[in-house]
């Protein structure tokens, strides 16, 4: 692997995470049910930025979680090991 691929697939893998996070932080803080709570103290969380759709953009950064994982693990040669992992990845995450 050279050493350019090996640059752009950690920087793959830092996007990644970033998405995770934006995951686990709506998920695990209930930040859906918390937004009358956010209103009022004046946060202003993803959950507001996101509105009525925040299902929808939790999933679609999950999706896109496990592509990365998947991509990344494709590029490094792991094999398909990288793809059952990734998949139990969404279940540590929820």
């Amino acid at each position: 692997m050279t050493r350019l691929l090996v640059i752009l697939n950690l920087n793959l893998l830092f996007k990644t995470m970033l998405l995770k996070f934006l995951v686990f932080k709506n998920i695990s803080n209930l930040a859906i049910q918390d937004k009358e709570d956010d209103l009022k103290v004046g946060v202003k969380s993803t959950a507001l930025r996101f509105g009525d759709s925040t299902k929808e953009w939790i999933t679609g950064f999950g999706i896109a979680c496990l592509g990365g994982l998947g991509l990344s693990g494709f590029n490094a040669e792991i094999g398909i090991s990288v793809f059952h992992h990734s998949i139990l990845s969404v279940f540590v995450i929820v």
